[in-house]
């Protein structure tokens, strides 16, 4: 990562209020500190999450629509792609609404495995997904863990599905503040700031926060909490008592539906059957979809007036636009004349340039050989330079020794000429 880029995400981490797990922010820690020169602790090591490029969906029909919601939750990525894995607020919300508008999906799954992320962003997404409730049934199901800004984003949802090893919650907001002055001592080096404005120079890292900047900060971050509090109870019908109760404790499984941060305790599997009874809808993996349009498309039905759309629709299929009709034979036809137009020309390239080189006992084992022009071109000049003990073609002058040109050799030379500078 450039250091632009590394300096960008270093600013959307510190002294910045966060809705993020500490174990996740220890990770990110542990990722960037070494490249901005913090010496950090291994003890930070929040262990391995599973990428959003590596950890996808199941493939579904268009019947029931899923979107990813997973790792570090961002604004917008702006050309940032942390080793740790992102999702973005801005992709979350195409998806969210391509799916609304969508008519041939009956339910929207966001399928959950976040530690949180940044708060920018994140409250206007929640209040679209909870204002879309009624337009269609919206689920949540946590696979494995949603954790603050995440959970924010699964509480908009009709309901909250959580397996039984799942965690939810983590209802708080931190920020964080890196003071190296002690690090800019060892290495003999002093910062003096100069600013206009009281505020200007706060959370400098170059020396410990004033009680002023502190003061600050820890007032935007009571306001963002009792925004997060506030939301999770309007979305989950709980009291704001019982949501800021929690005090950002995480629950797993049973526990989380018995505080009322989520219904019901159920796997993916078997949440994604709960919806399909709940919705009519229809469901299938990769595998099963594989397996039924290889056996579409190799029946011998296929020959007796099937309406091949109307299955590939059944199974899920819906192409983004209409394909023009296209001429089969027509193609065919032109494939064969381009192939055997090209078969013509380079049998005539490979019988010219045997005669040329006054070698055309080599012409039937070339074409037999079915040897590109440019392979029998090289396989000449070899045979050439082997028979004079030369490298190349130096010679033009004809056998009888009287000086003239032999024009056969002249060509061939020209042309060998023409194929070296090609």
């Amino acid at each position: 990562m450039s250091k632009p880029a590394l300096i960008r995400l270093s600013a959307r981490i510190v002294n910045t209020p966060l809705m993020i797990d500490q174990a996740k922010l220890n990770a990110i820690l542990l990722g960037i500190g070494p490249r901005l020169g913090l010496d950090l602790p291994a003890a930070l090591d929040a262990g391995d999450w599973v990428s959003a490029s590596d950890r996808r969906p199941d493939d579904t029909d268009a019947v029931l629509a899923v979107i990813p919601v997973y790792d570090s939750l961002v604004f917008q990525k702006n050309g940032i792609d942390a080793e740790s894995g992102l999702t973005s607020y801005d992709d979350i919300r195409a998806e969210f609404r391509s799916a609304l508008s969508n008519p041939r999906v009956k339910a929207i799954i966001f399928r959950m495995h976040s530690p949180g992320g940044e708060v920018h962003g994140v409250f206007d997404l929640a209040d679209e997904i909870y204002n879309a409730r009624g337009l269609k049934p919206i689920y949540a199901v946590l696979d494995e863990t949603a954790y603050s800004a995440a959970y924010l984003i699964a509480s908009a949802a009709d309901k909250v599905f959580i397996p039984r090893t799942g965690g939810a919650g983590s209802i708080g907001v931190r920020a964080l503040h890196v003071d190296q002055s002690g690090w800019d001592e060892k290495q003999g080096l002093k910062f003096t700031p100069i600013f206009a404005g009281a505020r200007k120079n706060d959370f400098s890292p170059h020396e410990p926060p004033s009680l002023e900047a502190m003061a600050w900060l820890q007032a935007e971050i009571n306001e963002l909490y009792d925004l997060f509090v506030d939301t999770v109870a309007r979305n989950r019908s709980m009291t704001a008592e019982a949501v800021r109760a929690t005090e950002a404790g995480i629950y797993q499984g049973q526990h989380a539906v018995d505080i009322g941060l989520a219904d019901q305790v159920l796997s993916w599997d078997a949440a994604i059957k709960q919806i399909l009874t709940d919705t009519g809808g229809s469901y299938m993996d990769q595998n099963e979809f594989k397996t039924q349009l290889e056996g579409l498309l190799t029946s011998p039905e296929l020959d007796a007036g099937v309406d091949t759309d109307a299955v590939l629709s059944e199974l899920g299929y819906m192409p983004k636009t209409a394909l023009p009709a296209v001429d089969v034979e027509a193609l065919q036809a032109e494939a064969r004349a381009a192939g055997a137009e090209e078969a013509t020309s380079r049998m005539l390239a490979i019988l010219d340039m045997c005669q040329l080189a006054q070698m055309p006992e080599m012409a039937a084992p070339l074409l037999k050989e079915n040897c590109s022009v440019e392979d029998a071109r090289k396989k000449v000049l070899d045979a050439k330079a082997a028979q004079s003990g030369k490298d190349e073609i130096i010679s033009t002058v004809g056998a009888t020794t009287t000086g003239e040109i032999n024009p056969v050799m002249a060509d061939a030379q020209k042309r060998a000429q023409r194929q070296k500078e090609a």
